[in-house]
Parts: C-alpha cells; sequence; structure tokens
C-alpha cells in the first residue's frame, strides 16, 4: 500500500495569482506560443532545481507545476501548484538562476521560452510589458501575503488559509485531495505541528480528516472562520 506522502498531489494552489495566459492579448499570446519549444513531464519527474544556471521560462499547457523551496535550516517548503495558463521561471530567466525547484504534477505538458527568444517577442510587441505587470504583481502579492501570513497568524489560522485556498481551486467544492504531509509543506509548518492544527479545525466541526483527504462541509463557514481571525490578528491588513 501506498504511504500518505506517496498519494498523487491533486488540486491547485495558486494563491490566487494571475494566469498569463488571460492577461496577454491573442496576438501578443500567439508570438510566445509560436517561439515556444514542446516539453513533457511525467509526475514527480524533475523539471528544474533550487539554484539551477536558468535561460528559459516555461508557459504549463497541461497537467500541473509543484513549486517549493528548500529553507537555510533544511525544511521543504511547497511554494505554489500551478496549472494551465501559468507560467513558471520568468525571474529566473531574467536573473539566470533558478531560486526555487519546480516538479511535474501529473502527466505534464510545457512551452519553454528562451530569454533571446522572451526578448524578440518583447521588442516586437512592446505592450507584451504593460500586460505583464498585473501578472507579474499579483504574484508578488500573494508572496508578500504569505510572508505576512507565516510570520504573524497561529499554526491553526495559517492551515485554515492554506485549506481555503486550497478548496478555491479544487474540482469538488467540499473535498480537498491533499494529505497532511503536503498541507504541512504548504503551511510550512512540521507536520505534527499542522496535524494539530486540522485537528482542532476537526473539532471545531469546520473540517473531516480522512486518508489523503480533507472534507469541509460548509465552505463559507471555514472561509468566515478565517475572515474572522485574519481581522482579529491582523487588523492593519
Amino acid at each position: 500500500m501506498a504511504t500518505e506522502a506517496e498519494v498523487p498531489l491533486r488540486g491547485l494552489l495558486d494563491h490566487k495569482s494571475l494566469r498569463l495566459e488571460g492577461a496577454l492579448d491573442a496576438e501578443v499570446f500567439s508570438a510566445l506560443m509560436a517561439v515556444e519549444r514542446e516539453r513533457r513531464f511525467g509526475d514527480g519527474e524533475m523539471i528544474f532545481s533550487q539554484g539551477d544556471a536558468a535561460s528559459d521560462m516555461l508557459l504549463i499547457h497541461e497537467g500541473g507545476v509543484r513549486i517549493g523551496r528548500t529553507t537555510t535550516d533544511g525544511r521543504e517548503m511547497t511554494l505554489a501548484v500551478l496549472g494551465p495558463g501559468h507560467h513558471v521561471g520568468m525571474v529566473g530567466m531574467m536573473v539566470g538562476r533558478r531560486g526555487q525547484g519546480a516538479l511535474a504534477n501529473g502527466e505534464t505538458r510545457v512551452g519553454l521560452i528562451s530569454k533571446a527568444d522572451f526578448d524578440r517577442v518583447l521588442q516586437n510587441h512592446p505592450r507584451l510589458a504593460a500586460q505583464l505587470l498585473p501578472v507579474i504583481l499579483s504574484r508578488l502579492r500573494a508572496a508578500l501575503n504569505f510572508i505576512d501570513d507565516i510570520k504573524r497568524l497561529p499554526v491553526s489560522v495559517h492551515t485554515a488559509v492554506i485549506l481555503e485556498q486550497l478548496l478555491d481551486a479544487s474540482e469538488d467544492a467540499h473535498v480537498i485531495d491533499w494529505s497532511q504531509t503536503d498541507i504541512a509543506l504548504a503551511v510550512g509548518s512540521s507536520r505534527v505541528s499542522v496535524g494539530k492544527a486540522l485537528k482542532e479545525l476537526e473539532r471545531q466541526g469546520l473540517i473531516k480528516l480522512s486518508y489523503a483527504r480533507v472534507k469541509v462541509p460548509d465552505a463559507q463557514r471555514l472561509s468566515d472562520w478565517v475572515s474572522q481571525h485574519r481581522a482579529q490578528l491582523l487588523p492593519l491588513e
């Protein structure tokens, strides 16, 4: 029998960031598609590692990409799980080095765009820069919110925030198919601490736990609980 950690990860964690495909007009997006090189990756296959040299970015067309990082104290964190329409690795392409690692989440098809090709598209379609800005800012906002949450929220509240985000992207309005181990990686805390937080949320009737799955009977109640506690703990937000 597979262990909990080996159960395939399903569902996105995009922190409500904007998709590149939806932000670009048809002509500009077609210009990027015209220069991309297609690559396919099997579930769990490494796309790139933290610290790798970088000379291209990715457009996700099928499947998903799990973005992770190893902290200075050796902890593994899942920063995002992005799906079709999202881009990955633009900052790394610009600075020449990967700040995070990326794994295929399910059978995944991406388009690779080199920096040289990206620069040519930008030169031919200058409005690409303006259209990219909201996408980049949405990623920045998501990153700042995550940092604020992990610093200032108790683990139970931050766990509920992550569950709310996972539920928002879930195909089932009441089910999150993530294991407790994967949730802990997304929260950025230990499995023991997140396990206790999940039990507390279950005790309050907000969720129901089962093997590699969290059920949320009332999504609005969970959302209201998160909003109430965030307002109490982050009054300046």
